[in-house]
């Protein structure tokens, strides 16, 4: 929510591996010594944030660290759970969470692709994990348009590409169906 600092972000993101990273993901309050729905465990939902934030500080290796995750936790177990054990994988409570499924696409709108809306229209700060180059997702609805969206190579953000006419942000106005391409660094 942009209320933290640059500074403070990343000051979080170093620590994370050390403080509260498990194999499944990012165990929530990792200092409270009990156990419980709350204390300890992952939830897919409360990842998102941390991807959008690694994003932002072009953390590519966490980024995909998150999203590999998630990957695994719902091929492991067909489907998104609230809760998984942060020690185990386990998934123990309540199948089917459309709001952890929500929060794993987050990542790729909001991590990989740094999407940004303002009043002024829909920017982008992609960091895209050598994973994940060349990513394309289509069929992405903005106001009244749909937008293919191309991230050429990975890494940061180049330049920005709308129908082949190099823009900064996608006016608010924008209708119909649009290619966007993302140029990348490729590093």
């Amino acid at each position: 929510f942009e209320i933290a600092s640059k500074e403070q972000v990343k000051s979080v993101l170093q620590v994370l591996d050390q403080k509260a990273m498990s194999p499944y993901g990012i165990r929530l309050f990792p200092d409270r010594k009990e156990r419980n729905h709350f204390c300890g465990p992952v939830w897919v939902v409360w990842e998102a944030g941390f991807a959008s934030a690694a994003g932002k500080q072009n953390e590519q290796i966490l980024l995909w660290q998150l999203i590999a995750q998630q990957i695994r936790n719902c091929v492991l177990h067909k489907t998104f759970y609230e809760v998984l054990e942060s020690d185990s994988g386990i998934s123990w409570r309540w199948p089917g969470q459309l709001w952890h499924a929500a929060g794993f696409l987050s990542m790729f709108f909001y991590g990989v692709l740094g999407m940004n809306y303002s009043e002024e229209g829909l920017a982008f700060s992609p960091c895209v994990p050598i994973q994940l180059k060349d990513l394309q997702i289509h069929g992405i609805r903005y106001r009244k348009a749909i937008l293919d969206i191309y991230a050429h190579g990975w890494g940061e953000l180049n330049e920005i590409r709308l129908d082949e006419q190099q823009i900064k942000i996608i006016s608010t106005k924008i209708t119909g169906l649009h290619s966007v391409h993302l140029i990348m660094s490729n590093r």
